[in-house]
């Protein structure tokens, strides 16, 4: 069996981190694929899962955005501190969610809500000194 050079390099290193040997996950595969008597099927199984994955991050990311949203709606119109502390708090929390997001529109339209919110807290700070 040939298999590419890095991709077994990542693949031992990832094993060693899920503490099996690299035979160990291959063979758990293989007994996989024998149990469902069908190769094609388990991949899909796999991909379907991390379809799943995705679709639950990119949800997470927009209650985070709606969170945020909300809460620096609601300052902005009552200059509510407690909704201010909610507010940064939401922003740290999209910011979180950035990095697993692969969708590019739903990351700029994060980013776009991100620095609207950012820069309104960094003149209401800056008046706020003056003051």
């Amino acid at each position: 069996m040939r298999l590419d050079v890095q991709a077994w390099e990542n693949f031992k290193v990832l094993c060693q981190k899920s503490n099996l040997r690299p035979n160990e996950a291959v063979e758990a595969f293989l007994k996989v694929c024998i149990a469902k008597q069908n190769v094609a099927s388990v991949l899909n199984m796999l991909q379907a899962e991390n379809l799943g994955e995705k679709l639950a991050r990119e949800l997470e990311l927009k209650e985070a955005m709606c969170d945020l949203e909300i809460a620096y709606n609601k300052d902005r119109q009552r200059n509510a501190l407690d909704e201010r502390f909610r507010a940064h708090n939401a922003i740290g929390n999209v910011i979180g969610f950035l990095p697993k997001i692969t969708d590019p529109q739903l990351r700029q339209k994060a980013r776009s809500l991100v620095e609207e919110a950012l820069a309104y807290y960094k003149k209401t700070e800056e008046s706020d000194s003056e003051s």
